[in-house]
């Protein structure tokens, strides 16, 4: 496996899917390498891993969320214990937890705006920094529930990501 390739399979999965964030194609990026990059030792599978952590982190992409983003799911799919296994059922156990992990993940976000909801109000006004997704959604939530509120984004720099989805 080469860092090129794992770059190339991070940044289409965030070209191809708009509304993804850094941390999230992280996660699918993981999901490929172990199903894709066939190794039959748990330290090749950890090496593999690390590297293609690394690489994620040279895009042009937040750090942060891409650093979170592998952690959560390393913490997750590795939570059990396995000794007792064949590596390929561990292999393919891990599969199975981290597509659980990201299917989790993809829905909080509709859990937290809908939790979000009572504390948007008729004339309310709204200042968030850069682009969030989450806080996008829980605005939009509220626009669909007839709500009326002003929304005041401050860019974020170097990327201007608040510059990018104005309402």
């Amino acid at each position: 496996m080469k860092k090129e390739e794992v770059q190339e399979i991070f940044l289409k999965i965030l070209e191809e899917e708009a509304d993804v964030s850094a941390g999230v194609a992280a996660i699918k990026t993981f999901l490929t390498v172990i199903e894709n990059y066939k190794v039959t030792t748990v330290r090749e599978l950890h090496l593999n891993l690390q590297l293609a952590v690394d690489a994620m982190r040279h895009c042009d992409q937040p750090v942060t969320a891409v650093s979170s983003g592998c952690k959560l799911f390393m913490r997750f799919i590795t939570f059990a214990k396995l000794d007792d296994k064949s590596f390929e059922e561990c292999e393919q156990i891990m599969l199975q937890r981290g597509q659980i992990f990201l299917d989790t993940l993809l829905e909080a976000r509709g859990k937290v705006a809908k939790q979000a909801l009572p504390f948007i109000s008729d004339g309310c006004k709204i200042l968030t920094h850069s682009r969030s997704r989450v806080v996008l959604q829980a605005m939009l939530e509220a626009a669909k529930a007839n709500k009326r509120f002003e929304v005041f984004v401050t860019m974020s720099c170097p990327d201007n990501s608040g510059l990018v989805h104005i309402l």
